[in-house]
């Protein structure tokens, strides 16, 4: 028995020890299937965006994780802007989730001012009540007086008229008698007035301000909801650390010259796993982690055409649409390697209740009248500005993969450009040894000689997470 507790020990140890080792294997990031119609993307993409970051943080990684939103405003594919609408949300919904980014961990901090003041006015009591009808019998006797003055003013001017035209007009005395009668009747003289009453207001101001420098913002998962275009973007060290290599053209110190195979085969298995989602699951920057451990990254850009390529022009047109979804995935590289942010917004909430005094007063039988009005105002006054910029000189990177796609009457090209240490100490590499032959073929032209190189639910939004490396 004393030989063989200390094989049971160390089984137990070997269990347990087996036990951490598949429970480390097996941790995965939370996942998010769908959007259901009906349900608010924020909400949805805020959630997940927790759970993510809460994951990561129980793992003792240090991520960072935000979600943004853009708006498309062409929603048919067979708008003839309907990529220019899918690139245009979702530049806006990935500066939406680096300003988000920003305000978590900017070291200066968000710069929040806020402004609140307001005002009341009031009167109590029969006091005031008794004022404002002395005030209005008062604006009636005046106006009383002015309006006898007037109307003595024109019956002397019709009198006047009238005996001109009677020595030439001897018929219609009758007439004449009839309308000064009816002319003359009294009637009440009423005077109406507006005097200010009780009176509420408040104005609130609000603005916010943000100057930051971000890098290594990596798509996790993107989602189509109806208008809405939602991301979930990730910074770790390790983006940020290739983003930095990216930006300063490091070269690592061993080569993997796999690198580019295993991109495209990683490549190839995303565009076929997408299917009808292209190409909003595509948009962004994405990153692979290769088999020396090594980080890749890629981006995806899309281009519409509307060419068939039946005449000369039609085809130049599909070659330059072509290019054109090359270009956008270098702007996402460029994006990626570091982005300058500035953000500024504030907003103005305005209530007010005004009371006003309506006040009739009859002179000719001595009465008097009030009725009170009431007017409400309110409203918001909101102004957001926020900009963002890159600048990046790539080198090295290649474009692995640039393809037509139809989806109904969309007809668009999507290209991948992938970037990693080992891609771009091969193609300077390469362009090092062509240049070398050059030079040498000048010295000695006679040794030289050529060599050769070697999708969307029924009733809902499925949201797609490429790959779960981390």
């Amino acid at each position: 028995m004393l030989v063989m507790r200390p094989i049971n020990v160390l089984i137990i140890f070997l269990l347990s020890t087996f036990s951490i080792v598949v429970q480390a294997e097996t941790a995965k990031p939370p996942v998010i299937n769908e959007v259901k119609v009906g349900q608010d993307l924020n909400s949805e993409l805020s959630s997940y965006a927790t759970k993510l970051k809460n994951f990561f943080r129980s793992e003792g990684a240090n991520y960072s994780v935000a979600y943004g939103i853009g708006v498309m405003s062409v929603t048919n594919k067979s708008d003839s802007m309907y990529m220019q609408s899918v690139t245009d949300a979702y530049k806006q919904a990935l500066i939406d989730a680096y300003i988000k980014l920003a305000i978590q961990n900017n070291p200066n901090g968000l710069d929040v001012i806020t402004d609140d003041n307001g005002g009341l006015s009031a009167q109590k009591g029969n006091a005031f009540k008794s004022k404002v009808i002395k005030e209005c019998r008062e604006e009636a006797l005046l106006a009383q007086s002015r309006k006898a003055k007037e109307d003595e003013e024109k019956a002397a001017e019709k009198e006047s008229m009238w005996n001109a035209l009677k020595e030439r007009i001897r018929y219609g005395e009758q007439e004449k008698e009839a309308n000064l009668k009816t002319e003359t009747v009294q009637q009440d003289f009423i005077h109406i007035c507006h005097k200010d009453g009780p009176s509420f207001s408040q104005a609130s101001f609000r603005s916010e301000s943000l100057e930051d420098v971000l890098s290594g913002g990596r798509v996790w998962a993107s989602v189509l909801h109806g208008q809405q275009l939602g991301l979930v973007l990730l910074r770790s060290p390790d983006t940020s650390a290739i983003a930095s290599v990216l930006k300063n053209q490091r070269k690592p110190s061993s080569i993997n010259r796999a690198a580019l195979n295993e991109v495209t085969e990683a490549i190839e298995n995303e565009i076929s796993d997408y299917g009808a989602t292209i190409p909003y699951g595509v948009v962004g920057t994405r990153m692979k982690k290769l088999s020396n451990g090594e980080w890749s990254i890629y981006s995806y850009g899309a281009y519409q055409t509307l060419s068939e390529g039946g005449d000369f022009m039609s085809a130049v047109m599909m070659s330059s649409d072509a290019s054109s979804a090359a270009e956008e995935a270098r702007a996402e590289l460029s994006r990626f390697s570091q982005l300058s942010l500035s953000k500024t917004s504030s907003n103005e909430n305005i209530r007010a209740v005004e009371q006003s005094y309506k006040v009739e007063v009859n002179l000719t039988k001595d009465t008097s009248k009030v009725s009170l009005n009431e007017k409400t105002t309110m409203g918001a006054i909101i102004n957001r500005v926020w900009s963002a910029q890159s600048d990046l000189q790539l080198v090295g990177s290649e474009e692995i993969f640039t393809r037509s796609f139809s989806d109904g009457p969309l007809k668009y090209y999507l290209s991948v450009v992938a970037w990693s240490p080992s891609i771009m100490a091969m193609n300077m590499g390469d362009r090092s040894l062509q240049e070398a032959a050059a030079d040498a073929a000048l010295r000695n032209p006679t040794s030289s000689k050529s060599t050769q190189s070697d999708q969307v639910t029924n009733g809902s939004s499925k949201v797609l997470i490429p790959n779960q490396d981390w």
